[in-house]
């Protein structure tokens, strides 16, 4: 470790493939369908309708139907889905700005074909109205057997949409059990497969979301998203080689500049430290460099690891569920692999990456830039990736042992008072430490794990403040502004 201070820089983001989740889930609906309102009350959608004489033959997707015409009402034509036009562009994969929560690289939003709308209503983005249509086609299924295949599609199409909007909602519990309903009704069901494993690594079960990939790879093993998902499933089980290899195996079946960025960024990193040494504790996974690392001193960082973690466990109320990788680099070593610039003493992008330099016995400065960035693995998992940058920074220093400097706080009182409407401008570590402890000695430390919480909940930011602190956002950030200029100018 350099001895001149730097910052304790923390990329602290949701794992690399939660941003993916939610866009390789938008499946969209049928362009066009015909929809048959048979004389029961029921009603049919399809692509396209066959004229049989005594009998209609609906093709829904490779499903046909045959009803009699006796049994039908009338057909109408019915207007594109809401949702149906094309699902959003997935953010480039890039280096975040020093601080700022990276995003991941994402495969295309795949179509998920024949996504007609349920049978005996118009389609909703109601949850309220989703869930009763649900109940309605439960019921239906017990009725005269006449279209009881369209029922079962329609209960999967519904069942995947539901839990798509668990997952954007970033209510992953409530998701998975959606899909893995629709794959009861339907095992072979592409988009609730998806759905499965993504739901299942944003909850961190990261070997179920192996297996359920694993077996639905079987019948697509060319589905670029299911790649997608198992490359970043086997990142996480340290398989980078693997990682890459399903990558490339997502990039081949669509290209993208995203996943591109993916690829090569793993590439880098793992040509750089994908030969190092390992070594497993109870919560952590620690690589270094066995050339340039001694024993002893992957032994100390390995147990002043193992000693932190039941202490930020007790602090933010928070055990993460699976082990922490943590990666000791050489200096240039850790510049090459992370793109950072030298003031950076520090990293968290789902792994803690820490350069050590010539450090021979673990010095002050590195506890505090090791337990800074374990912070950051127990900030992310309890807000699921959705804590701000300023409370991210603002509880990592924290954890580390800073607190607001008299000089500090003088300079801050100055510029709210030169500018109340502009306060707090731009980010930076001194604004992200004075409104944290300001914030934690009003309400206290366990409310501030409750907003923590609630964004695991998937509340937004702002909305989990204002719900648990029952105060907005801005109007906390003037109230704070008022206490540093009564305090610390004349």
């Amino acid at each position: 470790m350099k001895e001149a201070a730097r910052r304790r820089e923390g990329l602290a983001i949701a794992r690399r493939v939660l941003p993916a989740l939610v866009v390789i889930l938008a499946g969209v609906g049928a362009a066009q369908a015909e929809i048959v309102r048979l004389k029961n009350g029921g009603t049919i959608a399809c692509d396209t309708i066959e004229d049989r004489g005594i009998d209609l033959v609906l093709h829904v997707g490779k499903m046909t139907i045959v009803v009699p015409k006796g049994e039908v009402d009338r057909v109408d034509k019915t207007a594109p889905a809401p949702g149906s036009a094309a699902a959003p562009t997935a953010p480039s994969g890039s280096s975040a700005p020093k601080g700022a929560p990276a995003t991941a690289a994402t495969p295309r939003s795949p179509v998920a074909t024949g996504a007609a709308p349920a049978i005996g209503t118009a389609p909703s983005d109601d949850p309220a109205a989703d869930a009763a249509r649900l109940d309605d086609l439960r019921r239906r299924l017990a009725g005269p057997p006449v279209a009881r295949d369209e029922n079962r599609r329609q209960i999967v199409a519904l069942l995947d949409r539901m839990g798509e909007r668990s997952l954007l909602a970033r209510q992953p519990d409530e998701a998975r059990r959606r899909f893995e309903e629709a794959l009861a009704w339907e095992p072979a069901d592409l988009r609730a497969r998806r759905g499965q494993a993504a739901s299942l690594l944003m909850l961190d079960r990261t070997p179920e979301a192996r297996v359920a990939l694993d077996r639905a790879l079987l019948d697509t093993p060319a589905d670029a998203d299911l790649n997608y998902l198992l490359g970043e499933t086997l990142e996480r089980q340290g398989r980078t080689t693997d990682a890459i290899t399903a990558l490339e195996k997502s990039y081949a079946a669509h290209p993208t500049p995203a996943v591109r960025d993916r690829i090569d960024t793993l590439r880098r990193q793992n040509g750089i430290d994908g030969d190092y040494r390992r070594a497993e504790a109870a919560r952590f996974v620690l690589s270094y460099d066995g050339s340039r690392t001694s024993p002893d001193l992957e032994a100390e960082i390995l147990a002043y690891l193992e000693g932190q973690f039941p202490e930020l466990a007790l602090e933010y109320d928070y055990t993460p569920p699976e082990s922490i990788a943590v990666i000791l680099y050489p200096e240039k070593e850790f510049y090459d692999a992370t793109q950072t610039g030298p003031d950076v003493a520090g990293l968290y992008d789902g792994k803690v990456r820490v350069p050590i330099g010539g450090l021979k016995r673990l010095d002050t400065q590195a506890r505090e830039v090791l337990r800074h960035e374990l912070a950051h693995a127990f900030i992310t998992g309890k807000s699921r990736g959705l804590a701000p940058r300023w409370l991210q920074e603002g509880l990592a220093q924290w954890a580390e042992g800073k607190r607001p400097m008299a000089g500090s706080e003088t300079g801050l009182a100055r510029a709210y008072k030169d500018a109340p409407d502009r306060w707090p401008g731009a980010f930076s570590y001194e604004t992200a430490l004075s409104f944290t402890a300001w914030l934690m000695a009003q309400h206290g430390a366990s409310a501030l794990n409750d907003v923590l919480a609630a964004m695991g909940r998937g509340a937004p930011a702002e909305q989990a403040v204002k719900d648990v602190l029952r105060v907005s956002l801005p109007d906390l950030k003037t109230a704070w502004g008022d206490e540093l200029v009564r305090q610390h100018l004349p």
